[in-house]
């Protein structure tokens, strides 16, 4: 959640959130196992 204190922080954290959940949530087999 905290993505917008530390622009820094915010920016790698943002990148390993969406690589980790991007396949998840984008796939059907397990869409709501990343939300």
């Amino acid at each position: 959640m905290p993505l917008a204190p530390a622009p820094n922080d915010a920016f790698p954290r943002d990148a390993a959130s969406i690589d980790l959940k991007a396949p998840v949530p984008l796939r059907p087999e397990g869409g709501v196992s990343g939300a």
